[in-house]
């Protein structure tokens, strides 16, 4: 049991670096787009991680690692646009 609690712990920062190359990606398709998928992925993952499974909730750890990532880069390009000189 805790080599499967370790690697369901660890996923999720491990899936931020894939976040983090996919961002530029997603920083193409506009503010209000942008957000709203983030938010979409945010939901989807965390109802994956409420359903129980083991292998379920390593899926949805992963799937708001990466999304966690996307919003780390995604959020401070919004801020600065729209932050006053």
């Amino acid at each position: 049991m805790p080599i499967k609690l370790t690697l369901i712990t660890s996923i999720m920062p491990f899936a931020c670096i894939f976040g983090i190359f996919l961002s530029p990606c997603l920083a193409k398709v506009g503010k209000r787009k942008a957000f709203m998928i983030l938010d979409i992925g945010s939901i989807i993952g965390t109802l994956l991680c409420i359903t129980g499974n083991e292998y379920m909730l390593f899926v949805g750890r992963f799937i708001q690692g990466m999304f966690n990532g996307l919003s780390g880069t995604i959020f401070p390009i919004y801020n600065k646009q729209i932050s006053p000189q």
